[in-house]
């Protein structure tokens, strides 16, 4: 199966589409003359408060939680505690902490990270976005796990991928040859996404999905479509 999806969709160049992923607006210039800001995830210190903000004991607690919600999802039970470790971080929109505060007053950034229970470890990945106040309005940082994995598909792209992954996964499965098991393909979850490699005009991807009790896979292949977009192929 071949599909066109009209995206942008490398996670290092096109982050800031996230923007309409988690359904903002452009940022406003509202940041202080003295407030420390962060463009690029590359010129991070360590030790620095900027550092200090973006892995702080609140952020890393925060994607503990949600990392457990995603764990219950997938049939996964832990009692043992949650040992992360982020393995990539991209800054889409710049990250701007107060010196006065230490926090992060705006920004839309990016986490890859390693979660360890259990003598298990699995790599997800979340969106990190905080609006800046408005008046005296004042938001908290949202962090949204979008796809476990190595998958270099931004939000969007995964969603659009999803929807061709799903059937096609589907119809593997020994649950497909069962009429009686066929409602329960509406409960698939993304399992597992995996970088097998890239090619002149794009790369290749394993997508593992969770459907029916079974764990069935699916090579994905996205290919340029010479207009900004990419061709989706499912196999």
């Amino acid at each position: 199966m071949i599909f066109s999806v009209n995206r942008f969709n490398n996670l290092k160049v096109v982050l800031a589409i996230l923007i309409t992923f988690v359904h903002l607006v452009s940022f406003p210039a509202a940041q202080a003359s003295d407030d420390l800001v962060l463009k690029d995830a590359k010129l991070l210190a360590n030790p620095s408060p900027m550092y200090d903000a973006i892995y702080s004991p609140e952020a890393l607690a925060t994607l503990k939680t949600s990392t457990k919600k995603a764990d219950d999802a997938y049939g996964i039970s832990c009692d043992t505690n949650y040992s992360l470790e982020v393995i990539r971080l991209l800054v889409a929109q710049p990250i701007v902490i107060s010196q006065e505060t230490g926090k992060i007053t705006e920004g839309l950034w990016f986490y890859r990270y390693q979660a360890e229970r259990c003598d298990r470890t699995k790599t997800y990945n979340a969106v990190a976005v905080k609006r800046p106040a408005s008046g005296e309005a004042s938001s908290e940082i949202k962090y949204i796990l979008f796809a476990p994995g190595m998958t270099e598909a931004d939000p969007t792209l995964v969603r659009d991928t999803l929807k061709y992954v799903y059937p096609s996964t589907f119809l593997k499965s020994e649950a497909s040859k069962d009429q009686e098991k066929k409602d329960c393909a509406n409960k698939a979850i993304l399992f597992d996404t995996e970088y097998l490699g890239e090619f002149d005009l794009g790369w290749k991807e394993k997508w593992t999905v969770q459907t029916c009790g079974e764990l069935v896979s699916s090579e994905v292949t996205y290919t340029s479509d010479g207009k900004g977009g990419h061709y989706i192929a499912v196999r």
